[in-house]
């Protein structure tokens, strides 16, 4: 789902990673995914976040359960761009 504030969150985000910012990304993509989290382009970013302030375990860990999430909730495998992360 991508609500107005996620949508607005993705476009911060997205800047932010091209400036490098993982720790900007990381605290506001947590936030974001509290908020809405099947929005898959904010756990993209947050995933590429961890991986790279080389937190290679924990955005395994996340894209894990971002898997199970939108399994449970929308019966859906993650989108291309998320399994090409992992």
């Amino acid at each position: 789902m991508n609500t107005g504030l996620s949508h607005s969150a993705c476009i911060i985000i997205q800047d932010l990673y091209g400036e490098g910012d993982y720790d900007r990304i990381e605290q506001i993509g947590h936030r974001a995914i509290m908020i809405d989290g099947l929005d898959e382009d904010i756990q993209f970013y947050y995933i590429k976040s961890l991986i790279a302030k080389n937190k290679i375990a924990e955005a395994a860990g996340h894209y894990e359960k971002v898997k199970d999430l939108l399994k449970e909730q929308l019966n859906v495998s993650p989108g291309r761009k998320l399994m090409e992360l992992y």
